[in-house]
């Protein structure tokens, strides 16, 4: 739902129900790896990032998400370097705060259940470019009274950040 909502923030998304279907929506991905990651999981629980190459050897138990890999290695600008994730979290209409997260060596999953590490950033370091994303989520969300929420995003090669999470 967050990529029909965010459609202009998100990477396409295809739900999946055996091989033959990842085979099939895994030809519309163009980065050499893929996500695979399950639809109700948290804490990076049960999330692969595989080459392409090797989608015949997943074994299904339930639906899985695909989507394309974000090379975030260029960090968040103007902020950090390397691969991250950068979360933003909400209470009504504010950012009350922001952090990175950073996967240990030799693994793409930044998510702290799975070894990764937290920065926090200052609201006014954020990066500009986060501005259009966060006045529309605000105008989509504006009739939720109180409302809690974050958003992780990760920012490609050209530095545009993607929102992967909400």
């Amino acid at each position: 739902i967050t990529g029909l909502i965010f459609a202009k923030w998100s990477k396409q998304s295809w739900v999946v129900r055996n091989t033959e279907e990842l085979l099939k929506y895994s030809r519309n991905i163009k980065t050499p790896k893929i996500v695979i990651k399950p639809i109700s999981q948290s804490g990076g629980k049960g999330v692969f990032i595989i080459p392409k190459s090797k989608m015949r050897e997943i074994r299904f138990k339930e639906e899985l998400l695909i989507q394309e890999f974000i090379d975030s290695s260029q960090g968040v600008p103007e902020v950090s370097h390397g691969m991250h994730d950068l979360r933003l979290v909400f209470v009504n209409k504010k950012i009350v705060y922001a952090y990175i997260r950073q996967p240990k060596k030799g693994s793409y999953l930044a998510n702290l259940a799975q070894g990764g590490n937290l920065q926090i950033v200052p609201k006014n370091k954020l990066p500009g470019s986060l501005g259009p994303i966060v006045r529309y989520a605000n105008e989509v969300f504006a009739s939720y009274e109180p409302r809690v929420f974050t958003i992780d995003l990760m920012f490609d090669k050209k530095r545009r950040p993607w929102i992967v999470e909400l």
